[in-house]
């Protein structure tokens, strides 16, 4: 990465994502499941995510759009509060700190959209989250890295719910002035290298409750 002037556009971008995030919206739709590195070309994964309640799954994919910056699709299942759920997720990431620089780790902006529907209820989801990650030096074949991820997620509710008993607990019905809802999100996970072509991510999640992940990623 170029030096110079090139500092000085980092910690100006740095700046920006952590006001954006303070003010902001989380990061993926079903998981996050990417460290803060820009992936290879292509690659694919199957993910299960489950907690309290919860419980998600699908296939994603991610691509490289430069040597800057990828872009993450996943499609999936989601049931939470007794509803089912399936929808689409997207996202883009962009580095905002390269490991090749002077510093041994990867920070990475993200901003995410997806949208789930079922059992009569649809609603979208905004993210936009502050990654991080590095490699763990080590002589063995298997290699680590660790990331984690701190970001704010929003939720517009397309279609309300009757004041019945169907309606999920957090979900607004139509005499509820409100039709959005924010929270913090917060990941972590480490991303398990058995070679170059098979990688397995261990993630954790906490939002309002707390979920384990494990994603199988290939690269094409």
């Amino acid at each position: 990465m170029k030096r110079g002037c090139g500092r000085s556009a980092r910690a100006a971008l740095v700046a920006a994502a952590v006001i954006a995030v303070a003010t902001g919206a989380g990061a993926q739709t079903f998981g996050q499941f990417t460290t803060a590195a820009i992936s290879p070309p292509g690659e694919g994964a199957f993910f299960l995510t489950g907690g309290s309640g919860q419980a998600r799954a699908g296939i994603a994919a991610r691509f490289e759009f430069s040597e800057h910056g990828d872009a993450g699709l996943q499609f999936g299942y989601d049931r939470a509060e007794n509803v089912d759920s399936y929808g689409i997720g997207v996202d883009y990431k962009r580095y905002l700190i390269s490991s090749e620089g002077t510093v041994p780790i990867d920070l990475a902006g993200d901003l995410s959209y997806g949208f789930l529907s079922g059992s009569g209820f649809s609603r979208s989801l905004f993210g936009m989250s502050v990654i991080i990650s590095g490699v763990v030096p080590a002589e063995i074949p298997i290699g680590f890295e660790p990331y984690g991820s701190i970001g704010f997620i929003g939720t517009w509710f397309h279609h309300r719910g009757a004041c019945d008993i169907r309606r999920p607990g957090s979900w607004p019905c139509r005499a509820d002035d409100a039709s959005t809802d924010s929270g913090l999100l917060l990941r972590g996970g480490v991303k398990i290298r058995l070679n170059d072509e098979f990688q397995v991510y261990v993630e954790v999640k906490y939002d309002d409750t707390a979920s384990l992940g494990m994603a199988m990623n290939v690269v094409f």
